[in-house]
């Protein structure tokens, strides 16, 4: 079985934010966070456990 692939949304407007989480829902790809600039990107992901 193919593990699901998982995304972190990186965009400083919330609306692309937004409609990136609304169009990944209907796939199989997992958002597993998001942020709005580059150091929030660089936090989130550090304390993100990527398996």
């Amino acid at each position: 079985m193919t593990p699901p692939v998982r995304v972190l949304t990186v965009d400083d407007q919330e609306l692309v934010r937004t409609a990136l989480r609304a169009m990944l829902r209907r796939t199989d790809v997992e958002v597993v966070g998001e942020a709005a600039r580059g150091p929030s990107r660089r936090r989130t992901n550090r304390a993100r456990t990527w398996c």
